[in-house]
């Protein structure tokens, strides 16, 4: 994996054809690579509680997802996952698709196409460069053996990460206190349905818990979610347009 981490994913899915299920061992732990139907489904739904992400959250996908997702969704199972699952589905139910996000969506799509009509593929980059100079940057850290050490010493990779994760700290600070703020001073119910909304008034009834710093998380982890669902969205739509 280290000889092909630069094709990394080509490589994977070329040993997936011809196993389905397969094992990597490394020095440090083992990790299970599944392509079969079957298997996927035992394992995200029909036994899901069974197969946990993180291990008394001190696992290792903790120790390297950690300092970016926090207590988000993505780093976190049992009760948390469930709490932030919960009130996340509320904002995906058909009256709320139909009464507020279709009409965010449309708008936005609207005002997209017109700027990209003439590179659909502008919109897969404008969506992915962010993420891919933080996340690439976490993906790193599954196969660097020197990571706990440039951590400890806060040099090289370790160093620049933490820097970058500062400037997305400040950035969702900004963006919590900024709807904080808005809801406070407003009365139109329509500015109080989306997901961060739901988190702070849920915050209201559990300040001890929820703090700012798990309402960064949970806010860095669906926008980080709804990234490439929606550039992909776009992309297709903007593509189904010029066939038609």
């Amino acid at each position: 994996m280290l000889v092909h981490f630069n094709d990394l994913f080509d490589y994977i899915a070329l040993i997936a054809k011809k196993h389905c299920t397969f094992r990597v061992v490394t020095p440090t732990h083992s990790e299970i690579y599944i392509t079969d139907p079957v298997c996927v489904e035992h394992i995200l739904k029909s036994n899901f509680q069974n197969y946990t992400k993180v291990c008394q959250m001190l696992g290792h996908h903790k120790l390297i997802m950690g300092d970016l997702f926090g207590n988000g969704i993505f780093a976190v199972d049992g009760d948390v996952w469930r709490h932030q699952r919960k009130l996340a589905s509320l904002e995906f139910s058909t009256k709320v698709l139909r009464d507020f996000s279709t009409a965010v969506f449309r708008a936005n799509t609207a005002k997209l196409v017109k700027m990209f009509s003439e590179s659909a593929d502008l919109l897969m980059r404008s969506t992915l460069d962010s993420i891919f100079k933080v996340g690439f940057g976490f993906y790193q850290r599954y196969v660097d053996l020197l990571r706990r050490a440039k951590r400890h010493f806060n040099i090289r990779s370790e160093a620049s990460l933490k820097k970058k994760i500062r400037v997305i700290d400040n950035f969702v600070y900004e963006l919590i206190e900024r709807k904080r703020e808005q809801m406070k001073n407003t009365k139109d119910d329509r500015d109080k349905k989306d997901i961060s909304s739901r988190f702070l008034i849920e915050r209201e009834k559990n300040p001890a818990n929820l703090t700012d710093q798990y309402l960064r998380d949970i806010s860095l982890s669906f926008i980080i979610a709804g990234k490439d669902t929606s550039a992909n969205t776009l992309t297709w739509k903007q593509l189904w347009r010029q066939v038609r």
